[in-house]
């Protein structure tokens, strides 16, 4: 291999491992929170600092994770669902973004892309969610380090 390109795949290695230590990082620092539950849900939120929008300060990225409280033991059976958001934090508005469907073991199928138009986010849960997003608000629920983690501590399965 000549040297140019020696040099030139050397890089690439050394820009792929920084990425994939970049991105260790950011999700080191990230952890589901509870942000809110009833008899039947839970409702988290990822706390990711770096959640903005490339090129875009006023814009942030939330994820919020919706968990059943019980489950039937069924292998693989839907538990709940991760959706993401986007606010903009200086318009004070929103839209939906994706949703993705997440079995007991924490596996996701049924991938939905379907940005939906802006829309104010005033009171209710919207503004609930905007103040995560935009750090208005901090959850003071307890914290886990993954979808697997928070299905095992809040979901019970059911075993009929």
């Amino acid at each position: 291999m000549g040297g140019f390109w020696h040099i030139a795949a050397m890089l690439g290695a050394l820009t792929a491992v920084g990425a994939q230590e970049d991105q260790a990082r950011i999700q080191a620092k990230a952890r589901w929170t509870v942000a809110a539950q009833t008899a039947a849900q839970s409702f988290l939120v990822l706390v990711d600092p770096a959640a903005r929008v490339a090129g875009k300060p006023e814009l942030r990225k939330l994820k919020m994770l919706m968990l059943a409280n019980s489950a039937p033991a069924f292998h693989g059976i839907k538990v709940g669902s991760e959706n993401d958001w986007e606010f903009n934090c200086v318009a004070r508005t929103w839209r939906w973004v994706a949703s993705r469907q997440i079995t007991r073991d924490g596996i996701f199928f049924i991938d939905t892309w379907m940005p939906t138009e802006w829309k104010p986010a005033e009171g209710g849960a919207i503004g609930y969610l905007s103040g995560f997003a935009c750090g208005d608000t901090k959850p003071i629920g307890p914290e886990y380090p993954g979808i697997k983690a928070a299905i095992d501590a809040l979901t019970k399965i059911d075993p009929k």
